[in-house]
């Protein structure tokens, strides 16, 4: 549509002769429905001549120069629809793709989106009975792409690896230089559940990393590294009810969410690489919640910097497109394919464009430029893409195409064009895969590249694959041997073997370290054996192919337990009575866990389970004579035994002189008690007071007679008596 107004712009300017809008042309459409504004340019064709033309056939030697005129009309609209259609090929070919608002104001979408998560595959991706066009260049076909050869092969190494994590897809995975690891997070299980775990590959074996915090779990965030944090970089993504615009950071094996200023809005399927020239990790456009998505490019230095439209003719907006830092010269970021919600039958794309950075890093800025002229892969989205060190190229693998088939193919891009390349051995086609660098020696020795594993992802269908693949020159190389089982009790038979690959193949050799006592070393792949000396063995292994190179692996340990035995079997308390509870408790030393129990020979109340530890509580009296059977994971047994004596309940009365004495002494207590209180109540008593002039017996006054006066006893005659007054 854009294209189309724009050349009817040109007729329109190319009909008037020049004298309107003969200035440059800029606008901008927002949507469709832009073509129906009364300030765009619109084409109205000339009004038809119903009447002035048409004349009786006796005057056709007037009609000579009205004869001229229609022809001279007629030639002048024909050059006029020649360059309307030059100038449209002219535009469809030269300008940008589509055209948004170069900010990151999201424009809402013309339609519903098509959940990445819930795409059929094998159907098409635009509206149903429409037919859905692709963003396949013009100037040059598919067929006239070139073809190329590549030194690195595709290797899968599944079967040589020790553990692996579920598969899934639409994961983020970056290689985390400052920790040396291979980093896995995210994505999505078959069954659409939305995954929250974090796994490491290193030294040839996926480790699950269980640290607090961790990000929520969430599928299509971006994930990048960042060597001035120096951390793995996490932003955005889908956690299944909507886009999350949180920043975390990994590093020394641990999550920490960051708090930038000036966060973007959340958004999942970023296209997000480290560019060293701008010393930022660059994240362009993305889904954002309810139909919308954004064109713009944001940079981030422990900060989000505020977005930049990236020049005038930056890439139109999309989701799930592919971005990786191209580090062969001239050393450029690259970002290919997507697909845009934003147009009405959701066209994938095919286009290529570069991302250059003028000044100094940070402070400079940044243009992208647009390679979609040139020939370029089929038009698909959710593609791996990651930069093969041992070509100096590009390495684009599968994703989605337009018809809804899910790709296998694998096209390099060399700095300036891209060319398909033809394998011997491919991964199954994929999209939503797991890939990233993975310099990691102990896990790949003597590689003469930087390696490149690709995980799971998911095949069509709802189908997941469950494999690792390297891809990467191939020199002679090994992998840590793998003991089957790890862990082992001696005299029991195992075996281990060693996953090799590369160099000339027609012939390897090899040389056993620290094998076990019991095993000899021989010139084999795998060796089974039955070790008969506890201990743990670091075995390695050197390859050497036929062309004498040689790769020493990675010592992997060899875990030889001794045969298990009953350390301690007790049952307490012994004796107990009928219904009290009793601890039956067994301890096995050496074996290899987990052990089952089986016991014999207990009381009822008492049913055997297979535990080490259990309660119960007897029902009956009597000696029992309980065994214990304790068998490990190979099958290895320990046998132990114990009595039990269980006695009645007694009933007896109880004696009574200790209530008799407890009794007796609460007596006379009490008596004690009423004796002290009423002694205390009789001094407290008031005494009767004394007529005047009477003294008690003995007493003289209130203190008795003093010493000098004459004592008089009552009732001698001499004794003072009142007498009667005189007489007149």
């Amino acid at each position: 549509m854009v294209a189309v107004e724009m050349s009817r712009m040109v007729f329109v300017h190319i009909h008037s002769g020049g004298t309107r809008n003969s200035g440059p042309c800029v606008g901008r459409v927002e949507s469709p429905s832009a073509a129906s504004t009364p300030n765009r340019p619109r084409f109205d064709p000339p009004p038809a001549n119903n009447q002035g033309d048409v004349r009786p056939r006796d005057s056709l030697p007037q009609r000579r120069p009205q004869v001229l005129r229609q022809k001279a009309r007629a030639r002048k609209h024909s050059l006029q629809t020649l360059i309307f259609i030059t100038a449209t090929v002219a535009v469809l070919l030269l300008m940008p793709q589509s055209i948004l608002v170069p900010d990151d104001n999201a424009v809402p979408a013309a339609h519903n989106l098509l959940s990445l998560r819930g795409m059929p595959l094998g159907s098409r991706l635009g509206s149903t009975g429409d037919p859905t066009p692709s963003r396949e260049p013009t100037l040059v076909g598919a067929d006239a792409l070139p073809s190329a050869q590549s030194p690195s092969e595709w290797v899968d190494i599944t079967a040589g690896l020790l553990g692996q994590p579920p598969s899934r897809a639409n994961a983020s995975a970056a290689w985390d230089a400052a920790d040396g690891e291979y980093l896995l997070f995210g994505g999505e299980s078959s069954s659409k559940v939305v995954l929250g775990d974090t796994w490491a590959f290193k030294a040839g074996s996926w480790i699950q990393v269980n640290t607090t915090p961790s990000p929520p779990a969430r599928f299509g965030a971006g994930l990048a590294y960042d060597p001035l944090g120096p951390y793995v970089v996490l932003f955005g993504g889908n956690n299944s009810t909507g886009t999350i615009n949180d920043t975390w950071a990994f590093h020394v094996g641990k999550w920490t969410r960051l708090t930038p200023s000036n966060p973007p809005r959340g958004r999942s399927f970023p296209a997000m690489q480290y560019d060293p020239a701008a010393g930022e990790v660059i994240m362009f456009g993305g889904y954002i919640q309810n139909n919308q998505q954004s064109r713009a490019t944001w940079g981030f230095d422990g900060n989000w910097s505020p977005p930049w439209a990236g020049g005038p003719g930056a890439p139109p907006a999309r989701v799930g497109g592919s971005m990786v830092y191209d580090a062969a010269p001239p050393t450029q970021l690259l970002m290919f394919g997507g697909w845009d919600p934003e147009t009405p039958h959701r066209i994938l794309l095919n286009d290529t464009w570069v991302f250059n950075w003028s000044g100094p890093p940070i402070t400079g800025s940044g243009n992208w430029m647009n390679f979609s002229k040139i020939a370029a892969p089929p038009a698909r989205y959710d593609s791996a893409v990651v930069f093969d060190s041992s070509e100096q190229k590009v390495v684009l693998f599968g994703g989605v195409n337009v018809t809804g088939v899910v790709l296998r193919d694998v096209w390099l891009w060399n700095s300036s064009h891209w060319a398909q390349a033809s394998f011997p051995t491919l991964p199954s086609g994929r999209f939503g895969a797991a890939v990233a660098p993975s310099p990691d020696p102990g896990a790949f020795p003597n590689t003469t590249s930087v390696p490149i594993l690709l995980f799971s992802g998911s095949t069509g269908n709802g189908i997941l694959a469950n494999d690792d693949w390297y891809f990467g020159a191939l020199s002679v190389s090994a992998l840590p041997p793998r003991a089957t089982p790890p862990v082992l009790d001696q005299s029991f038979k195992g075996h281990v073997s060693v996953f090799k690959f590369g160099g000339n193949s027609s012939f390897y050799s090899y040389a056993w370290n620290h094998l076990p006592a019991g095993c000899s070393t021989a010139n084999t792949s795998s060796i089974s054996c039955s070790p008969s000396i506890p201990s743990t063995y670091p075995v390695s292994v050197i390859v050497t192919d036929a062309s004498g190179q040689s790769a020493t692996s990675l010592s992997s340990n060899w875990t030889v337990n001794p045969l298990p035995t009953i350390q301690a079997f007790t049952i307490a308390p012994s004796p107990s009575v009928v219904s009290q509870q009793v601890n039956v408790s067994v301890t096995v030393a050496g074996g290899t866990g987990p052990f089952a129990y089986q016991f014999t020979g207990l009381p009822p109340g008492c049913p055997t389970q297979s535990k080490a530890v259990l309660n119960c509580y007897p029902q009956a009296v009597g000696t029992y004579n309980v065994h214990v059977v304790a068998t490990d994971s190979d099958n290895r047994s320990a046998n132990g035994s114990t009595f039990l004596t269980v006695k009645a309940a007694t009933t007896s009365t109880p004696a009574i002189w200790p209530y008799l004495v407890e009794g007796l002494i609460i007596g006379a207590s009490a008596i004690v008690v009423v004796a002290v209180v009423r002694k205390t109540l009789r001094t407290r008593t008031p005494r009767p007071p004394r007529e005047a002039g009477l003294e008690t017996p003995g007493t003289a006054g209130a203190h008795g007679p003093s010493d000098d006066q004459p004592h008089t006893e009552i009732g001698s005659d001499t004794s003072e008596r009142p007498q009667p007054p005189p007489e007149p």
